[in-house]
C-alpha cells in the first residue's frame, strides 16, 4: 500500500473507535445519571423514615414502629430504590463487556500486514569538543608623525 493509503485507513480506523467509544460512555453516562437520581430518591426516604422513626419514638405512643403510618411504605420504597440502583450497575458492567468484546472481535478479525523493519539508524562518530579561540593581540604599529 501506498503511504497516502495508509494514512487514510489509519484515520478512518482512528475515528471507528472514537466513535465506538463515544458512544459506550454516552450508554454509561446515562446509566451513571440514573444511578445519581435513584440514590437522591433513596437519601430523601432515608431521611423521611428517620423523621418518621424520631416523631414516633418521641411521641408516648405504644405502638410497633413498622405498624406506624407511612413507615412500611418507607421501608418498601428504600428496597425498591435499592434494586434499581444494583440493576443499573449491573447495566453499566453489561455495556463495558459488550464494548470490549466488540473491539476483541474487531481485532481478531483484522490481520496486522507484515511491515518491513525500517533501516537501522546509522550513528555519527562523536563531535570533537570545540576549545575557545585564543584570543590574539593586534599588533600596533607606530603612526609616522
Amino acid at each position: 500500500m501506498s503511504l497516502w493509503k495508509d494514512v487514510k485507513k489509519t484515520v478512518k480506523d482512528g475515528f471507528t473507535v472514537a466513535t465506538e467509544k463515544t458512544e459506550e460512555y454516552t450508554k454509561i453516562a446515562k446509566v451513571k445519571v440514573e444511578i445519581l437520581t435513584t440514590k437522591k430518591d433513596l437519601d430523601k426516604s432515608y431521611r423521611d423514615l428517620g423523621k418518621k422513626a424520631f416523631d414516633h419514638l418521641a411521641s408516648d405512643k405504644k405502638t410497633a414502629l413498622a405498624q406506624s403510618s407511612g413507615v412500611q411504605e418507607l421501608l418498601d420504597q428504600i428496597k425498591t430504590y435499592k434494586t434499581e440502583i444494583h440493576d443499573n450497575e449491573a447495566e453499566i458492567e453489561k455495556i463495558k463487556k459488550e464494548a470490549d468484546g466488540k473491539s476483541k472481535a474487531k481485532n481478531q478479525s483484522v490481520k496486522p500486514e507484515a511491515k518491513p523493519e525500517p533501516a537501522p539508524v546509522k550513528k555519527s562518530a562523536p563531535k570533537a569538543k570545540k576549545t575557545p579561540a585564543k584570543k590574539v593581540a593586534a599588533k600596533k604599529t607606530p603612526v609616522k608623525k
